[in-house]
């Protein structure tokens, strides 16, 4: 499982630009009380290492809580069509 510190250090470890980003239409759909699905949207304009990221993605992440400690389990963007 990932936490804060390997999400952040993956996502500042690319050659990026962004212009612009922000996350919207949040849902949570309870597993238990220690697992839950988090859906939103992300809207960006941004190019990593000379390609353009999709302007909106359509995301779904697993959090799981581990002692005191939400981790991330599971993360996937598709683009929006």
């Amino acid at each position: 499982m990932r936490g804060k510190a390997s999400i952040l250090k993956d996502i500042t470890s690319h050659n990026c630009k962004v212009s612009s980003f922000s996350l919207s239409g949040f849902g949570y759909q309870w597993l238990d009380a220690r697992s839950v699905i988090v859906t939103y949207v992300g809207t960006q304009d941004a190019v990593c290492g000379g390609q353009k990221l999709p302007g909106k993605v359509n995301a779904s992440s697993v959090w799981v809580k581990r002692g005191n400690k939400w981790m991330s389990a599971f993360h996937q963007e598709s683009p929006a069509m």
